[in-house]
């Protein structure tokens, strides 16, 4: 067939050596003239423009993702014959890497996974992942896929003459973009969250690093995030204003030898995650080798890119309610929790008037002080976060200040909510529960926040 490529024309992956096939240049175009003389170097950069032009699209605006199909699963016999054949199959689909490849599997692939396990079985990297007891053995792997290009359709060409071939001679005229998919040993590493990081603290998509380590972008995130925004043209200027910081810390990744790429990340082409194998279990068998009796897959853990078109509709129903009204103002704490201050001794103390709290959550995470200074809100530092220890009922969290208040106004938030809230300790009956903050609300599942403002002398 004209378009089965030669496998062992295929370069190891990576920018580097698939560019050596289908090179990219997105900043250099041919400028033809009339009579002009064209060589293979002409049309190499002819292709390569557009090509680069797309590829730094893709890497770049989308990153890395599934774009359609690719389902992962491991085959029954039949619909009346629940047992698995013993493979894994990866069905037909797209996806892009995080160097802009776009890598298509035009028809489904299987994996004997019995054949696999005797072959990797001795593997350091599997040994680690797997437990085997009589002979059974219990693996946790996943399914990656990378960029592969592979030369293909031999045609008669012309040899260069240092080349030493006598002129005639035959040379690959296509370029064929296929896939290489692996079963690598372990569960498949978290999905990078490394981009855009202050935006992503803006909307409380990572936790608050710890107040020692925040850097002064952070901190400038996180004052303006807590003490919150009047207007939804408020929260864009934020928005605008740290996506730029993100943006200007953005850069291409460097090769091995030390060179700026295009693209992000180094000259390995990274590999597109689609599946955990979760407890595979592979059976000896009578006959000698291994079989796979039992696995689950999950698909969860590769990330996927949504159509413009339909991101575009989910944001208008969400808003279609119009802005959204201005929250009441925080009431004055009642019986559930209070909080007060000692300027001087330039301490907090949170008092639960129901519950003891758990010790282990009283930290600077589930903490947050402000104060409104000249130049507008500033978190202050801690210098202890813990429960008072001369309150002995466990209900009392005593914060230490860093430096004495200087600005007009201190406010004060004890989580109840997000990622890392004060919890209730377990007590008899009662189970532990996120704080439920100065009037009780919330569930055993959620909690409520703390709020509170002081005017400093």
């Amino acid at each position: 067939m004209a378009n089965t490529p030669d496998l062992t024309s295929c370069p190891e992956v990576g920018p580097v050596l698939d560019d050596a096939i289908l090179p990219v240049n997105p900043f250099l175009a041919v400028r033809y003239q009339f009579g002009m003389l064209l060589g293979v170097d002409d049309f190499d950069t002819a292709e390569a423009y557009p090509r680069g032009k797309t590829r730094l699209h893709n890497a770049w605006l989308h990153g890395a993702g599934a774009v359609w199909g690719l389902d992962v699963r491991a085959p029954r016999v039949s619909s009346t014959d629940p047992t698995l054949t013993g493979e894994i199959e990866v069905g037909v689909g797209l996806a892009l890497d995080r160097v802009g490849h776009e890598l298509h599997l035009d028809q489904p692939a299987c994996v004997d996974m019995g054949a696999w396990y005797a072959q990797h079985q001795g593997d350091a990297d599997v040994k680690d992942v797997t437990k085997v007891v009589n002979g059974t053995a219990t693996a946790q792997l996943h399914v990656e896929m990378r960029f592969r290009a592979c030369l293909t359709r031999q045609v008669p060409a012309m040899s260069e003459p240092c080349d030493g071939a006598g002129g005639a001679s035959t040379a690959y005229s296509r370029a064929f973009e296929t896939v290489e998919l692996k079963v690598v040993a372990g569960k498949a590493p978290s999905p990078r969250i490394d981009d855009y990081p202050l935006l992503r603290l803006l909307f409380r998509l990572r936790d608050d690093p710890a107040t020692a380590t925040r850097s002064p972008d952070e901190k400038d995130v996180i004052a303006a995030r807590d003490a919150g925004f009047s207007t939804e043209q408020a929260f864009l200027a934020a928005l605008r204003k740290f996506a730029v910081r993100d943006e200007i810390a953005m850069s291409p990744g460097t090769s091995k030898l030390g060179q700026r790429l295009l693209f992000p990340g180094d000259d390995d082409s990274p590999p597109v995650i689609l599946a955990d194998l979760i407890d595979v279990v592979l059976a000896p068998q009578s006959g000698g080798g291994f079989k796979m009796t039992a696995v689950t897959v999950d698909t969860t853990v590769r990330r996927v890119h949504i159509a413009t078109s339909t991101i575009q509709e989910l944001h208008c129903c969400a808003s279609a309610s119009g802005p959204s009204p201005e929250p009441p103002p925080t009431p004055i704490p009642t019986a559930s929790a209070k909080a007060t201050l000692n300027v001087t001794e330039r301490t907090i103390r949170l008092v639960s008037s129901t519950r003891a709290f758990d010790g282990t959550t009283v930290d600077e995470r589930a903490i947050l002080v402000t104060q409104l200074t000249k130049d507008g809100w500033a978190a202050m530092e801690f210098k202890t976060v813990d429960l008072d220890v001369a309150d002995t009922s466990g209900k009392t969290i005593l914060i230490g200040l860093r430096a004495k208040p200087s600005g007009s106004l201190i406010r004060f938030i004890g989580r109840g909510t997000g990622s890392t809230p004060l919890m209730y300790a377990a007590a008899g009956p009662q189970k532990s529960a996120p704080f439920r903050g100065a009037n009780g609300a919330g569930s055993d599942v959620d909690g409520s926040d703390f709020v509170f403002m002081w005017e400093v002398p």
